[in-house]
């Protein structure tokens, strides 16, 4: 058994299967697709009309329970009472009536001329380039989060709840709260925004360098041949 994530594992392990034939190969992250792009990046901020001197925080995910958005909705409304100049966007699709649902909860936390929603977009590329910190406050059911992946390809900042992988995957390049906690995400923000424009770079810099060392394509294409292999050795 092949499994993407140690949450999985574990997962599996507690439901009764046999961890001595399970291997863990996290996804792989295709980081030519997935690349600092400013250009691609600023034209996504036009689109939403965000000024050069706004903070543009995203929530990447489809519209569905798992994904907490009323967390990244409330950490929103604190924030943008505190300070000028925050913005905040969510893309993806998904659950219509849920959708409505958190549109309604986003007006009345007063959140409607500083939050869009996009819907679903295939240009990723330019939507992780023109955010400046990727927010995943997942509440449960997270395994290896390929957002989390791509938008540190990028060279973002990724503010993650404790779920799944996602902590393993960040380091020490991003923040990392406990899920279901709206305060939590917002603290973590404004450690964001203490740190100068030089070091959010640094840490940029040092998100993507941990994907291109430990989680590309040619990763899992290397430990998956490796484990087939050993496991045909053994039949052999």
């Amino acid at each position: 058994l092949i499994i993407n994530s140690f949450a999985g594992r574990d997962y599996y392990k507690a439901h009764g299967y046999t961890s001595e034939r399970m291997a863990v190969i996290h996804n792989g992250i295709n980081t030519d697709a997935f690349a600092p792009d400013h250009a691609a990046g600023t034209s996504f901020r036009q689109e939403l009309g965000i000024g050069a001197g706004e903070m543009l925080i995203g929530h990447v995910g489809r519209i569905d329970p798992m994904k907490d958005h009323p967390s990244f909705l409330r950490a929103a409304s604190l924030l943008a009472r505190e300070k000028k100049g925050m913005r905040f966007v969510c893309v993806g699709k998904g659950n219509p009536s849920l959708m409505r649902e958190l549109q309604s909860l986003s007006e009345k936390l007063g959140l409607g001329e500083v939050l869009s929603w996009t819907g679903g977009r295939t240009d990723m590329r330019a939507v992780y380039n023109g955010i400046d910190v990727l927010t995943a406050s997942s509440s449960f059911g997270e395994g290896f989060s390929n957002v989390i992946g791509e938008a540190m390809a990028c060279g973002r900042i990724c503010v993650v709840t404790d779920v799944g992988d996602s902590s393993l995957i960040v380091g020490e390049t991003g923040f990392v709260v406990p899920p279901n906690d709206h305060r939590a995400i917002a603290g973590a923000w404004r450690k964001v925004l203490a740190l100068s424009s030089e070091d959010r770079l640094a840490k940029g810099e040092e998100a993507r360098k941990r994907i291109q060392e430990n989680f590309t394509t040619e990763h899992l294409v290397q430990n998956t041949a490796e484990h087939l292999l050993a496991a045909l050795s053994k039949r052999i």
